[in-house]
């Protein structure tokens, strides 16, 4: 068996960014501080209970791409654009439906400045979104965007 050499690094990119320059020096231990991502979606911008999906489904109108089901029910308030996601396991497996969530929040977050005041929207993915780039997942959701605020509901 060989004995690494006394001075021997790895080149610098496989370096770990977070580690001392110096070789001596160990890295920090222990738990370390989480940083938290701003949320996407304030609660004021959530849909969260059943009634609230359930009458923005009903009741609203309804655009259709290949891979989403969007709806979009418009109110006579000045609340703020509410957003809901339904993501079953039709869809895939945790990984491919979290996926899918995070993409869609950010999205939404993305677009929520043109969705009209006391809207509700609620995104509904089918199977296959998880397989689909975020380009497309953006185009489609667009177009269903546009379908609906252009109705004039």
């Amino acid at each position: 068996q060989q004995t690494p050499l006394k001075d021997s690094r790895l080149p610098h990119s496989y370096e770990d960014p977070c580690r001392s320059c110096n070789p001596f020096c160990t890295s920090p231990q222990g738990t370390q501080r989480a940083v938290r991502l701003k949320a996407l979606l304030a609660r004021e911008n959530r849909l969260r209970s059943a009634d609230d999906f359930r009458s923005t489904m009903r009741l609203g109108q309804k655009a259709t791409t290949e891979h989403l089901v969007v709806y979009l029910n418009q109110e006579q308030t000045m609340n703020p654009p509410r957003f809901g996601l339904v993501v079953s396991k039709a869809v895939g497996n945790a990984v491919q439906r979290n996926l899918v969530k995070r993409r869609a929040r950010s999205a939404l977050a993305d677009r929520a400045q043109s969705i009209p005041v006391g809207s509700s929207v609620v995104l509904r993915a089918m199977p296959g979104l998880a397989g689909v780039s975020w380009t497309e997942f953006c185009n489609e959701l667009d177009s269903a965007l546009t379908k609906l605020t252009s109705k004039g509901v």
